[in-house]
């Protein structure tokens, strides 16, 4: 049985590996950042540009980056990187504080939720550059 696949499919195929490859570089280069390529690609590709598909486009990320940040944070680890000590302060905050905002982010209008997260971007980058 032959398997037929569209040039059409391949090419975004190949398009959706390389910024999936892209998002992990960048966060395992820095850190973090890869789901800002990921949600900017998820919200090129989603069809759904209504209040649900941006929420589909955010779930989608959230769960797409927590592989990413798992494998980087082996690695920062392996390497003797990472302050146990104090990562182990931020985990129960950082449970409540996800569970909150994702039960916020079906509460808030959507335009308000790409706002607070373009703000975000701007205050982080702005820290990191000074």
């Amino acid at each position: 049985m032959k398997i037929k696949i569209e040039k059409k499919s391949l090419s975004r195929l190949a398009v959706l590996a390389a910024v999936g490859s892209a998002a992990g570089f960048i966060n395992g280069f820095l850190g973090a950042g890869g789901g800002i390529l990921l949600l900017y690609m998820f919200h090129k590709l989603n069809p759904n540009k209504s209040g649900e598909g941006a929420r589909d486009d955010f779930a989608a990320v959230v769960a797409a980056v927590l592989p990413l940040c798992i494998v980087s944070a082996i690695s920062y680890s392996s390497r003797g990187s990472l302050d146990m000590h104090l990562f182990l302060r931020f985990v129960p905050g950082a449970i409540v504080g996800g569970v909150l905002g994702a039960y916020l982010t079906d509460k808030i209008d959507t335009a308000i939720l790409k706002t607070v997260f373009a703000l975000l971007i701007i205050v982080a980058g702005f820290n990191m550059v000074f």
